[in-house]
Formats: structure tokens, sequence, C-alpha cells
């Protein structure tokens, strides 16, 4: 009789249990997530935002003559350059337009791949295929996940890496490989390079390496260092780099604490991920998540003993641990460089990505040895998946595949003011200047300038600049 690893049992199955029958599962996971994205843009093409005509204007740039700008700022390292980077690349390999085929192309591919990790997720978190299909339709069909997963933004490539990365390394724990441990850093530089934020999953990484047993302190402490060197190097050097050879101006720093509005802006996020209104939701979500990751990781001390060397690779524990520090990182963020960052949806989606993740290794933990139990839960989480499907997926997934999202949808893209514009032409304007620049050059593909502002947007304070704009 074939069995599954346990629930918090470390991954001694290794990379053999994903080679062998879960590649196959793997496989049509991926097959289903990248198939919804083709569909949902097919008709006008991926979900654009402010932030998206920055990104493809900076990849349309380096396609064409390896300009690193976006068309309505100077260079700057405020956008990171790998998604950028990719989407050039990706029109480059595939002859896809910059603005259109190559971004849908690299976001079906990433949302696939996103599918295809979470079901390694689950499966090395001890989860049985059944519970592993049950969390990756949880995935599929929430509303959030799937809005950007059709959107021309970094959230659905951080989690490709994330996900790729921290199961490289609860990989590397386990088998004692240094190889992996290299690998997974690698893929941790690169997330740390689509979107800045994604510099706590390494942090989180180097901690867990110190505070792992069955070595020295000073071993512990060199590679926790050197691992984080490998993973957040490249992004910190880039950033470095811009501020020494540019002249574009970097964020300032201001102390702005978080406002109530903003903390309870995000419990409301967190209680919609399940389908719920309302502070108290996300409240509630909040304490059994942490309730959950502390059970989980007391069991796992208890199933492994204090000085196993792998007390540290139970992936539950670790994503708890990780969305305690993400917390933190955003509520010091908005602190001290943007008190605009709304924590919305796109900002939480690793903890809307987590809360199934934990929830399905929890409820096979409990399960163990009461198949009663696992099935009537599983069937519970079956229903709430087509619940998903039929009440939020469905209708929005409709009009998205019909009118298009965000910036991209058909009211905004035949505007009858852009229309009269391309058709008179722009070679005889010598400059545009909008307060949404960002419509003007994904509607029409040219380069339009923010109008400027007498007080900086991210940080409140006077614009020193804006005599001069």
């Amino acid at each position: 009789m074939t069995t599954h690893p346990g629930p918090l049992c470390p991954l001694r199955s290794g990379l053999a249990t994903v080679l062998s029958r879960d590649a196959v599962s793997a496989g049509g996971i991926f097959a289903a997530f990248f198939l919804s994205v083709w569909f949902l843009t097919g008709n006008l093409g991926v979900a654009t935002t402010p932030d998206s005509s920055s990104y493809l204007s900076i990849a349309a740039n380096l396609r064409g003559d390896l300009d690193y700008r976006s068309h309505y700022e100077e260079t700057s390292a405020h956008f990171p350059p790998a998604y950028p980077a990719m989407i050039a690349a990706t029109s480059v390999f595939t002859f896809r337009d910059v603005r259109h085929g190559a971004p849908r192309l690299l976001s079906a591919f990433l949302f696939g791949l996103v599918g295809a990790l979470t079901w390694a997720v689950l499966r090395f978190g001890g989860c049985s295929p059944a519970g592993s299909l049950a969390g990756c339709s949880l995935i599929l069909f929430q509303p959030a996940i799937s809005l950007y997963s059709i959107t021309a933004l970094t959230e659905v490539p951080s989690l490709a890496f994330t996900i790729a990365g921290w199961l490289l390394f609860h990989l590397s724990l386990s088998r004692g490989s240094r190889r992996w441990l290299f690998a997974s850093a690698i893929l941790f530089s690169i997330a740390v390079l689509i979107r800045y934020a994604n510099v706590v999953w390494p942090c989180v990484a180097g901690f867990l390496l110190f505070i792992r047993q069955g070595s020295p302190w000073f071993t512990r402490l060199r590679d926790a260092v050197l691992y984080g060197l490998l993973a957040i190097g490249p992004g910190a050097a880039w950033m470095i780099a811009w501020k020494w050879w540019s002249d574009a101006p970097a964020r300032k720093v201001a102390w702005h604490p978080v406002a109530s509005d903003t903390l309870s802006q995000g419990l409301e996020t967190l209680g919609r991920a399940i389908g719920l209104p309302g502070a108290w939701a996300g409240a509630c979500v909040t304490l059994v998540f942490l309730s959950v990751s502390i059970y989980l990781w007391i069991t796992h001390r208890r199933n492994t003993g204090h000085d196993a060397p792998s007390t540290t690779t139970s992936l539950g524990p670790a994503l708890g641990l990780y969305a305690l520090a993400y917390v933190a990182f955003l509520l010091l963020s908005i602190s001290l460089f943007d008190r605009a960052t709304p924590l919305d949806e796109r900002i939480l989606l690793p903890l809307i990505w987590m809360l199934p993740i934990v929830a399905i290794i929890a409820v096979e933990t409990v399960s163990a040895g009461r198949p009663q139990f696992r099935f009537i839960t599983l069937i519970l989480v079956a229903l709430l998946s087509l619940g998903q499907l039929f009440l939020f997926w469905t209708p929005r997934a409709s009009d998205w595949q019909r009118d298009g999202s965000g910036l991209s949808h058909f009211s905004v893209r035949y505007d009858k003011t852009l229309g009269t514009l391309r058709e008179e032409g722009f070679e005889d304007i010598e400059a545009i200047y909008s307060n949404v620049p960002w419509i003007v050059y994904l509607t029409a593909g040219v380069d339009a300038w923010l109008l400027p502002s007498t007080e900086d947007y991210t940080s409140g304070e006077r614009n020193a600049d804006y005599e001069a704009q």
C-alpha cells in the first residue's frame, strides 16, 4: 500500500516523490491555473493599473534601447527591475507585443507555476493528494488571487519565486544539502528584485538557519549571514547603484504612524478573503491563523524531539513566522516611507495565499489516524471551493473575460477623448501632461507626464521641486 509522509515529517521523500506520480498531478494543476489566466485575458488582455503602466513602459524601453525608465518618470529604482526584464525577455523570445501579448503569456505561465508549487507545498507539508487538490482549488478560485493573476503587476511573480525559494530552503534543511540552500538563496534574490517587500522571506530563512540545532552557534551565524548576503545582496546593490549613479529622487524618510483606518482596512481585507465582511472577521481570522501556527509548531516539536536537526523544517509553523514578520515589515514601511500604502488585497496577497495552505495542513495534522474526520473536513473544503467558484469567481470571471478589468476595461480603452488623440496623431505634440498619464500610455501607447503637485504623495511633505516642475 502506498503512503505519503506524515503531516509534519521532514521532507524525507525529497524530490523522488515530486518526480514520480506527483509530477503528473502538479502538471495538471499547472495546466488548470495557466488556462484560467489564458481564458480570462483572451478578449482585452491582462488587467492593468497605474503601476502596470510603469512596468510595461520600462519593459518597452528595455526592449527597445535598454533604457530603464517609465513613461512619466525619470530613471528610478522605485520599480524593481526583474519583472519588467521578464516581460521584455518574453517579448523578445516569443515575438509578442510588449504591452499585450508578452505580459499575458508571462502571467499565465507564472500563475501556472504558482499552482504547481502550491501543490508541492501541501504535499511536502504532509497533506494527502485529496487535501492538496482541495487546497489548490481554494487558491484557484480565491477572488483576490484570481484578479491579480490576470493583472500586470508583481504579485503573482512574487508568489512564484518566493514559494519556490521557500520549498528549496526547507528541502535543503531536511536533506542537509548546501546545493539546494544555494538555489533557494538565488530564487529569493530574484524575488527581491521583483518586489522589495520580498526581503522578508530570506530574513526569516536566515533566522531559521541560525536557530536550527545540530551545529555550533558560530557556524549557524556564518551560514545565516552568508545566506542573507546572497539572497538580499543583489537587491541592495541595485538600490545603492541607482542612488549613486542616478539623479532620480529617493523616497524620503518621515515618521507617520500607521492610522487606525489602515489597520481596520487590513483586518477587513483578511475577512473578505474568507467571504466575511467587517474588521471583526479579519481579527478572528488573524487569531485563528496564529493559534493554528502555534499548534502546528508544538505538534512538530513533540513529533520530532527537541534536539532533532530539522525542527525548523515544518512548513506550517514557518509560514506563520513569516506572516508575523511580513506584517511587522509592512507596519514599519508605512510608518517610515509610504503613508499611502493601503493594506488591501494586493499588499496582503501573500497572507491570503497562506490562509488555506495552513488550514489544510492543520486539518491533515488533526485528522491523522482519523479517516472519517478527514473525509468530512475535505467534503466541507470542497463545498467551500464550489461556493467560491459559483458565488464569486464565475460572475466576476464572466465580466473580466468580456469587458476586461482595471485600466484595460472596455470603457477605458475605448474612451472618446483618447480615441480623438489617436486619430489626430501625436507627431506635432511636444509633451503631454495629464492627471492620469498611465491611462494615456496604456490606451494610446505614448509617453505622458504627471501634473506636478505641491505635496509629496508618499510622505505627505511639501514638494520642494514643485516650482521647477
